[in-house]
């Protein structure tokens, strides 16, 4: 793996959990996708300061 590939997972009590992957394209920016139990797919663009 790369040292830019990050994996985020978020959980809580309600059973609700969002696994998420970010790569970093820059030092301040990163294309990230996420998938989350109730609302599905998403992908975006991350800014970091």
């Amino acid at each position: 793996m790369s040292n830019n590939v990050f994996m985020d997972v978020r959980a809580n009590t309600d059973r609700e959990f969002t696994p998420g992957f970010r790569y970093m394209v820059s030092k301040y920016a990163s294309l990230s996708t996420n998938y989350d139990n109730q609302y599905g797919w998403g992908a975006g663009l991350a800014f970091h300061y």
